[in-house]
């Protein structure tokens, strides 16, 4: 789950919006002149994370983002204020180039769904969004499974891992093919809290059979995720991966984690089988919408 805080410039816009947005921020007593704007104009969003509001700005689209867009989060915030943005908002996209737009399947995110799909927006992709308690989290034993860290191996070996589960899932839109490149992804991903030891490779006796690489999210370390999976393609439909993700989960409870959110394409039966095996409740589906795209 993204946790940085993205914020975009006012350039080129009429001073009553310019004015609406900063009202918002100074309701929240964020000084937009202190935020890394990196140098791009996007239009009118509503725009949280981690469910708190961060800001409301608008902009001129120069290039393709993915946003969060909700009308929640602002408590206290006035409505009538939060309504017209809003409506602003559906206006900007129906006039202007097409932007992708991350939602859910929460109320409170129904009412944009059926505005932009008013206006041609169709979903590209769907995914579900689990969120598992590992509070009361039991210890398992897989006798016939052992592990040890990727750093015990050549490069190589987990390379050939991570390129089996890119070739084996084709609904993941991480943008690379490149095992390498995924590989200097997650570590990005992980940030400060990558742990090579944490990162392992599963064995039956001899035979690499998967592999995982689970982590803290970056200042979170008290909730976690499994950033990257997979199993050897000759070891599927055996339930390993099922077993793999298991023993991640006890590897997070380890490090402290509490709280396991993981996500996948509703289009990867495997994945969702094994959220289902081992008892990861669906926290909500996750929307990502583009103009005239369908899913």
């Amino acid at each position: 789950m993204k946790k940085s805080i993205e914020a975009y410039k006012f350039d080129s816009i009429p001073n009553s919006l310019k004015n609406e947005a900063e009202n918002i921020l100074n309701e929240y007593k964020i000084n937009y002149e202190t935020i890394d704007f990196n140098n791009t104009n996007v239009s009118l969003i509503i725009s949280f994370m981690a469910e708190k509001a961060i800001a409301v700005l608008c902009g001129e689209l120069v290039s393709e983002k993915l946003f969060q867009v909700s009308k929640a989060g602002f408590p206290g915030c006035n409505k009538n204020s939060i309504d017209s943005v809003f409506q602003k908002i559906i206006s900007l996209m129906q006039n202007g180039d097409s932007i992708e737009f991350l939602t859910t399947s929460d109320d409170h995110h129904l009412d944009f769904n059926n505005a932009i799909e008013s206006i041609d927006y169709r979903i590209r992709a769907e995914k579900i969004l689990i969120k598992k308690d590992l509070t009361n989290f039991l210890p398992v034993k897989f006798p016939a499974i052992t592990s040890r860290s990727i750093k015990h191996f050549d490069r190589s070996v987990f390379l050939k891992q991570l390129g089996y589960a890119i070739e084996s899932d084709p609904f993941e839109d991480s943008g690379t093919t490149d095992p390498e490149k995924e590989y200097e992804e997650l570590k990005q991903n992980a940030g400060n809290q990558f742990k090579i030891d944490d990162w392992r490779l599963y064995l039956i006796e001899n035979d690499i059979v998967g592999f995982s690489c689970p982590s803290c999210f970056p200042g979170q370390i008290e909730e976690g995720t499994v950033l990257n999976i997979g199993v050897s393609p000759e070891f599927r439909g055996k339930g390993i991966g099922t077993i793999i993700h298991k023993l991640s989960l006890e590897r997070l409870f380890n490090l402290g984690v509490k709280i396991y959110y993981g996500s996948t394409d509703v289009r990867n039966n495997a994945m969702v089988e094994i959220f289902k095996q081992n008892e990861c409740p669906v926290l909500c589906h996750r929307y990502f919408y583009k103009k005239d795209c369908l899913l």
